[in-house]
């Protein structure tokens, strides 16, 4: 390497040392930059106390890199060396072009003409629970819906929407709508304190009308289960809700009925995926005994 190379090396060495260590009072060797000696082949002193300061700035470089997580924004920004930071966006078109080389001819055929999915997914928008792959689906088989919490508000025209379109308005409906919570989920943990969260309160409120009405079961599991059990719980009930959000919409009524004889009875399903094992599990409330225990106070005509 050049010695202005080794001087901009250094440099950037020490800026992060300087300020990832600033309130200790010991320090690691510091970097300086090297200058070659006249002789360079013959001065072996020179070169073992130069191989000597390497392994110890390498050394400390990977102190520092297992602490990242502690040091400032800057030092944290000095030290990495992800891809997205030098090609913004290009390593993922990268990635888009092996996945496509990976599809089958007859199946890119097929999506090229038109789209026939079997379910409709809605889900939370986290990026741990991603629809299509979690339940080993191709392209084409998922509509899908994704929101910060998986709510079925009755205000939301975006979801109301694709509810309408992929139950009633696709060439080939779907025939199953399948809401899905997570385990450690943001929305619910955040839910269950007492911060005023601005706008993203306001939308995770439907998650504290569940707490309302589910106080008395919610209160005993985290008084004899602990608050990690009481947030599971909470998924599970916010989900259920939801699902039954879905089937107080007139379109969804209609195709539960089976009003169309073309067309199979909708079947609306609550789910809950655990990241930690990356398992999705059906929730063992009955969520249409659930609607039919309410009577005629959604049930349309």
């Amino acid at each position: 390497r050049t010695h202005t190379h080794t001087h901009t090396w250094c440099t950037k060495y020490n800026q992060v040392y300087n300020t990832a260590t600033k309130d200790r009072t010991s320090s690691p060797p510091h970097c300086t930059p090297h200058t070659p000696h006249p002789q360079p082949h013959t001065h072996t002193p020179q070169k073992n106390s130069f191989r000597t300061m390497a392994l110890a700035v390498a050394s400390s470089l990977r102190a520092l890199a297992r602490n990242a997580a502690s040091f400032p924004r800057v030092a944290r920004h000095m030290l990495s060396t992800s891809a997205t930071s030098a090609d913004g966006i290009d390593h993922l078109l990268k990635q888009n072009k092996a996945w496509a080389a990976s599809l089958t001819p007859e199946l890119l055929e097929s999506m090229g003409k038109g789209q026939w999915p079997e379910y409709l997914w809605i889900g939370c928008a986290d990026s741990r629970v991603p629809a299509s792959q979690v339940l080993g689906l191709q392209p084409g088989q998922m509509f899908t819906v994704r929101n910060v919490g998986n709510l079925v508000h009755g205000n939301d025209l975006s979801l109301l929407a694709a509810i309408e379109f992929s139950v009633e308005k696709l060439p080939r409906p779907v025939n199953h709508v399948i809401v899905c919570g997570h385990y450690e989920c943001g929305a619910v943990k955040a839910a269950s304190g007492d911060q005023d969260i601005g706008l993203v309160g306001h939308w995770i409120s439907a998650i504290r009308d569940v707490r309302r009405l589910h106080h008395d079961e919610l209160t005993n599991v985290l008084e004899t289960k602990g608050e990690a059990a009481f947030h599971r719980r909470l998924v599970e009930l916010s989900t259920v809700e939801q699902a039954i959000n879905v089937m107080k919409l007139g379109v969804v009524q209609r195709r539960m009925a089976a009003v169309n004889p073309e067309l199979p009875p909708l079947q609306v399903h609550a789910v809950v995926k655990d990241p930690a094992t990356g398992l999705v599990t059906k929730l063992e409330d009955d969520v249409k005994a659930r609607f039919e225990q309410m009577g005629s106070v959604y049930k349309l005509k």
